[in-house]
């Protein structure tokens, strides 16, 4: 088959992803829920209501559900009960995961934090299951089996299953990748623009988007291409490129437009980020200079040494996929963009291990790396990937800062 199109037949050739990605969903949820009881069986509890305070939202967690309620989860939870507010801090996360997790309390009894788990262990569910018949579809079963491992049990990969945004932006670019290479730019176009209202990078993620269409339409980035005197596409193919570019930035504008016209928070965004998050704009060599001076100077194996450790190694994979697939390239060069472009004195790659989640190319890369080596460097990996996802769970639900 070739690799620039897709041929759906039908439930047969879903169901192995399907039930690879439920096996992966449910085994680590099984994972992460037996470990978390065991936490709480042999530390103390942290007071997470304290800790939480400042967002003035009442923790509604229970039972296994309440350690999983921190960080951006509780304000997701707040925007989906009570909407935004100006200089609330609200402004700076993205719409369509609360209207996602207002949906499913319907099935939860009102019970947001409830929800929200809901909300990503669903959404990594349609992930995982549309990564492997992504992969599937252009390798051989076994590099997308490994490929979903690689990302189900990576050592942050936990957020994936939780009230953050990670699960539901990676099913939406996942969504749209599949649509497109099937030939229907309209269904890949309104994808594109509900990534945009998923998170900030989605406001990029149609570039990738245009440039596999284009792929479609047989344009190659050649000088051949181009030095024949006429377009590399017809004109009937303007509107496709053209929607499929500005969709997610549209959507992304159009929030903003609402924030500043509506909530009455223009700079609400801004300041968050500024503020609340403590980042600031920098260059990248800026950012590795503060990330190898935290690296340096920290003792033991800290989340900022594991910050600048996957930084280095996603950008390299960034590198290889646009040898694999030039918009698999592009795409996982723009999460890897919001990396290396902003700072954080307390933690230089703030959250980089948990956007490198979303950029799937790089574990298929990783795949197919690790698929012309011996087998035991693949379970040397998957051994690594769970260690270390266990002690970060355990570092997440005592309240400290993990991504």
């Amino acid at each position: 088959m070739s690799p620039d199109t897709v041929v759906i037949t039908g439930w047969a050739a879903w169901r192995r992803a399907f039930l690879w990605a439920l096996v992966a969903v449910v085994g680590t949820r099984l994972l992460l829920s037996s470990w978390v009881l065991l936490i709480g069986l042999l530390l103390p509890t942290p007071d997470l209501a304290a800790q939480y305070a400042y967002v003035e939202y009442p923790l509604q967690g229970t039972g296994l559900v309440a350690p999983w309620e921190q960080q951006d989860a509780i304000w997701y939870e707040k925007i989906a009960a009570l909407g935004y507010a100006p200089q609330t801090g609200t402004a700076r996360f993205s719409p369509l995961l609360p209207l996602v997790i207002r949906l499913l309390s319907l099935l939860t009894l009102g019970n947001m934090a409830a929800a929200g788990l809901l909300a990503g262990t669903l959404a990594a569910l349609v992930a995982f299951t549309l990564l492997y018949r992504l992969v599937e579809t252009d390798t051989a079963a076994l590099t997308a089996g490994r490929t979903l491992g690689y990302l189900a049990l990576f050592p942050t990969a936990f957020f994936l299953y939780a009230a953050f945004t990670e699960s539901l932006f990676l099913a939406l670019v996942l969504g749209a990748f599949w649509t497109i290479r099937s030939g229907r730019w309209l269904p890949a176009a309104g994808l594109v623009a509900l990534a945009g209202l998923t998170k900030i990078q989605g406001a990029f993620l149609g570039l990738p988007l245009a440039v596999e269409y284009l792929y479609l339409c047989g344009w190659r980035p050649t000088l051949r291409h181009w030095g024949r005197g006429r377009p590399p596409f017809a004109q009937r193919h303007l509107l496709p490129v053209a929607a499929l570019a500005v969709a997610g930035a549209l959507t992304t504008e159009a929030f903003f437009v609402y924030l500043t016209n509506i909530v009455r928070d223009p700079l609400g965004y801004l300041q968050g980020q500024t503020v609340l998050s403590e980042q600031h704009v920098s260059w990248p060599w800026a950012t590795l200079a503060a990330a190898v001076g935290k690296f340096v100077s920290e003792q033991g194996f800290t989340i900022n040494k594991f910050d600048l450790i996957v930084t280095l190694l996603f950008s390299a994979l960034t590198i290889a996929a646009l040898r694999v697939r030039l918009s698999y390239g592009l795409y996982a060069a723009t999460i890897l963009a919001a990396v290396w472009g902003h700072t954080n004195n307390s933690f230089p790659l703030m959250s980089a291990t948990r956007f490198v989640l979303v950029a799937f190319p790089c574990f298929l890369v990783l795949a197919q790396w690790a698929g012309r080596l011996p087998r035991l460097v693949h379970l040397l990996i998957i051994t690594f990937w769970i260690s270390l996802m266990l002690v970060w769970v355990m570092v997440f639900v005592h309240g400290h800062w993990v991504a």
